[in-house]
C-alpha cells in the first residue's frame, strides 16, 4: 500500500499506480540509461537519495552509485543566502526566480524537470 504521507502530499492513488514499473526494473532502466558514463545526479534534498538506497538494501540491489549526486536545494539556498541550516522548498525557490510553473509539483517528473530548471538559473547567477 501507499505511504499515507505520500498519498496527502502528492495526491497519488494507488489507481495511478497501476501501470507502472517496479522499483527493481526502475532502477535497472536508470543504471542502463546512466551506463557507466560520468554522471551526476541532481536532487532536491537528499531525501530522495535516502528513500531509494533504503530501498535498493531491501531489494539487495547494488545502492553504491547513488552517492554521485548534487543536492539542488543546498546549491540554491547558498544561492539565496539563507542563515546556515535554512532550506527553502522547490516552489520558493520557483518563485524567488520567477519561474511560471504549469504543472503540478510533487510528482517526480515535474519536480525533476524544475529541479532542473533552478539548478541552470542560479548556475547562471
Amino acid at each position: 500500500d501507499l505511504n499515507p504521507i505520500v498519498r496527502r502530499k502528492t495526491k497519488i492513488t494507488m489507481k495511478d499506480l497501476k501501470d507502472g514499473v517496479t522499483f527493481e526494473t526502475a532502477i535497472r532502466q536508470l543504471k542502463e540509461w546512466i551506463n557507466d558514463k560520468e554522471y551526476v545526479l541532481c536532487v532536491w534534498s537528499d531525501n530522495d537519495i535516502r528513500e531509494i538506497k533504503r530501498n535498493c538494501q531491501y531489494h539487495k540491489m547494488d545502492d553504491t552509485w547513488i552517492d554521485n549526486y548534487l543536492d539542488i536545494q543546498i546549491e540554491a539556498s547558498n544561492f539565496f543566502e539563507l542563515p546556515k541550516g535554512k532550506q527553502m522548498g522547490l516552489k520558493n525557490a520557483i518563485e524567488r526566480l520567477d519561474m511560471k510553473v504549469d504543472k503540478r509539483l510533487h510528482r517526480a517528473l515535474v519536480d525533476a524537470y524544475y529541479t532542473g530548471k533552478v539548478f541552470r538559473e542560479i548556475r547562471k547567477g
